[in-house]
């Protein structure tokens, strides 16, 4: 699973409880403090 992430870094403890809420495996997280428009549209392209 790819996390966007538009605030603070995740910790361990972070992913931990969003996987199990998930069920799914957290496998990165891209972190942007202020997005642009531009910016936040190519993320989303990213995750196909």
């Amino acid at each position: 699973m790819l996390i966007l992430n538009f605030s603070h870094l995740l910790t361990d403890e972070h992913l931990a409880q969003v996987e199990s809420l998930t069920g799914q495996k957290a496998g990165r997280s891209v972190v942007s403090q202020q997005p642009s428009a531009l910016e936040s549209a190519s993320m989303g392209e990213a995750l196909g």
